[in-house]
């Protein structure tokens, strides 16, 4: 099959391909019309709307493109990346599209197989790509979906091998659909990966769904079954008391002797360190800095160094480069416990190695901190979206600049704001831009390196002290 056509309106290819769209179905504005009003809603951080009705009745609703009256959707396609397109049987020349699991999976391509070209509304990273539209509509032309049909089974997938996108993306989508009146029974749910365990011990509502479980990432599409993805960007303060009661109640016999051996101390300041991109490249000085000035402005503190998380619960092998990333951190931790220590007597007791845990006893020690010391981004949310302990948030200018203390803070109830350091304290170092594609990038914010690792030790200590209502250096 010739390869699909995809464009973004907001190119001057997308608007020329967008007239020839409405040339060909006038009615599409209404549909697209509709789509994006219900997408503005509030509401659609929670659960979105069309996800709401697949849990609810296994179709969801939108205008025809040629009658205007609402019709149903039918069976679906998803491609490895987790991007679906749905067909509808009463509009056989239309199909959308939903993508990107950052923002809930919303729908954001518009297909038109007989024209061989799609508009995208939505990222323009995340968003479907021609090949896997291609795969999709080489798949429908097969002689076993060439008949659309109303779905007759519905599979949810779940489950990401980065623990935040579960915690913030799909576990409060879950337990909203929970919530709902299920006409034709539960979905089944199509588990890829776990890295916070179960679904159904993560959160009690699911006890008793159906779950299936497979390889990471085999889509289960089959004629006549609707299979999508679903998502919030919202994390309900019933999530995080979830999550936070399955980590206490998994917590392993290592962990509760590290959490022994922090009894009495006070306050206790987690600190992340990192050791593979966005990250300070000066960042052990920085460390170094700010840990005795922990340990010298409070006698009776105690620090818990974090570094990379392991799965709670693999169905496989964790990836090489995960056991790679724990001992880099280690390496990196001990070094800066051997800079630290000698200026503490006491030094060994009270800085610890907390890397290397599963992600679950990481939120289960977190319970114990006062105070954090993050870089920006999951390594926060570890800490910031489940326990919600206030701290202080380094990142690159970049990141500095747009100021996105509110934004973390708005993402999950009943949280802590995140104080982010000025971005005068930091330089931004050169990204070499070579071999990176544009997906990549998007992930890639950058490493940046401390002007003065002192003084931006010493404003990080500052602000720690006024959190903890105990006056200013």
């Amino acid at each position: 099959m010739t390869s699909i056509r995809i464009e973004h309106i907001d190119t001057p290819e997308g608007r020329a391909l967008w007239r020839e769209m409405l040339d060909r179905m006038p009615g599409l504005q209404g549909t697209l019309n509709y789509v994006t009003a219900q997408q503005d809603r509030s509401s659609e951080r929670h659960l979105r709307w069309y996800q709401r009705e697949l849990f609810e009745r296994w179709f969801f609703r939108v205008p025809c493109p040629r009658t205007g009256r609402m019709i149903h959707s039918g069976d679906s396609w998803t491609v490895h990346e987790r991007k679906t397109l749905f067909r509808f049987p009463d509009a056989p020349e239309l199909i959308l599209a939903s993508a990107n699991l950052g923002d809930g999976f919303p729908i954001s391509t518009a297909l038109l197989p007989e024209l061989g070209a799609g508009l995208t509304f939505g990222s323009r990273v995340w968003s479907l790509t021609p090949e896997e539209a291609t795969e999709a509509l080489t798949a429908f032309a097969r002689p076993e979906w060439q008949s659309l049909r109303p779905a007759n089974a519905a599979i949810a997938l779940c489950g990401d091998e980065n623990y935040a996108h579960v915690l913030w993306n799909q576990l409060p989508a879950l337990q909203e659909a929970a919530r709902l009146p299920h006409w034709r029974g539960p979905v089944t749910l199509y588990s890829l990966l776990e890295p916070l365990g179960d679904v159904r011990d993560l959160l009690p509502a699911l006890k008793d769904w159906p779950v299936e479980r497979f390889g990471p990432y085999r889509m289960p599409n089959a004629p006549g079954q609707v299979t999508f993805c679903f998502g919030s960007t919202y994390i309900d303060r019933q999530t995080r008391l979830d999550v936070l009661a399955h980590a206490r109640q998994a917590v392993s016999p290592s962990l509760r002797r590290l959490i022994g051996q922090i009894g009495g101390r006070f306050p206790v300041v987690w600190i992340s360190v990192r050791t593979g991109n966005r990250t300070a490249t000066n960042q052990r000085a920085f460390l170094v800095a700010l840990c005795t000035g922990i340990l010298r402005h409070w006698p009776k503190s105690a620090i818990l160094l974090d570094g990379f998380s392991l799965p709670a619960n693999h169905s496989y092998r964790p990836r090489d480069e995960m056991v790679q990333a724990v001992e880099r951190d280690r390496t990196e931790i001990a070094a800066i416990r051997r800079a630290v220590c000698p200026s503490a007597p006491d030094g060994e007791q009270r800085v610890i190695d907390a890397s290397g845990l599963s992600i679950t006893d990481s939120i289960a020690l977190a319970e114990h901190a006062s105070l954090s010391v993050c870089h920006h981004g999951t390594i926060q949310h570890k800490i910031g979206w489940t326990v919600g302990v206030p701290g202080v948030v380094h990142s690159n200018r970049q990141v500095l600049e747009r100021t996105p203390g509110q934004w973390a803070a708005e993402q999950a109830e009943g949280v802590a704001v995140p104080y982010y350091l000025p971005p005068e304290l930091v330089v931004d170092e050169e990204v070499d831009l070579t071999n990176i594609n544009v997906e990549r990038f998007s992930l890639l914010n950058g490493n940046y390196r401390f002007a003065s690792p002192d003084e931006a030790a010493t404003h990080a200590l500052r602000e720690l002290a006024r959190q903890l209502r105990v006056g200013t250096l």
